[in-house]
């Protein structure tokens, strides 16, 4: 079983939820989905030019995971501007000290009070999150894959020198979503 995952720290929530391209294609493509952890890693790595160990001291989190973190949002950044895809941010295991909130005018989220920093109305913003939250992806499907050495449809004893292998895939909740039969 791997081990759970760390709850990374941003200082700060992204001034917007996401980004479209301008012109194009009538019919938008799908959208990437940039998370928080990763878009914190490319606003320390590559905005405020910090190293990777020092933007990982700064998550909470190890070098070896930022880099990790980076190089995902680094490929995610790029099918964006690539293919012409839209750009969402949101989601990932994250932990933050404030209240965030998005202005229902302007769209942008922030910290601190209701009242939006940038165009200054005092309308009700939504609370996006409470300090210390955990954000899950949208529309991520948790699917694992077992493969077994079967032999006349019984799970065979020799892995290696078996007739065919079935490959059973797992929903997120461990029960068998299909089956595959895979012959040698």
């Amino acid at each position: 079983m791997p081990r759970p995952r760390k709850c990374c720290y941003i200082a700060q929530p992204p001034a917007v939820a996401g980004m479209r391209p301008v012109g194009g294609d009538s019919v938008a493509p799908e959208a990437v989905t940039l998370r928080y952890d990763e878009y914190e890693a490319i606003r320390l790595i590559d905005h405020q030019g910090l190293t990777q160990a020092a933007a990982a001291e700064r998550m909470g989190i190890s070098r070896p995971t930022c880099t990790r973190l980076y190089d995902r949002a680094r490929r995610t950044l790029a099918a964006a501007l690539v293919e012409g895809r839209p750009l969402r941010i949101e989601g990932g295991k994250v932990c933050h000290s404030e209240r965030w909130y998005r202005c229902p005018h302007c769209r942008r989220i922030h910290t601190g009070t209701p009242r939006c920093p940038a165009c200054r109305r005092n309308e009700d913003s939504e609370i996006l999150g409470q300090p210390n939250t955990t954000y899950n992806p949208v529309n991520t499907v948790i699917m694992e894959k077992i493969a077994l050495p079967t032999r006349n449809g019984a799970v065979d004893d020799h892995f290696g020198h078996c007739e065919c292998y079935t490959i059973f895939t797992l929903d997120a909740d461990r029960r068998i979503a299909g089956r595959r039969r895979l012959r040698l």
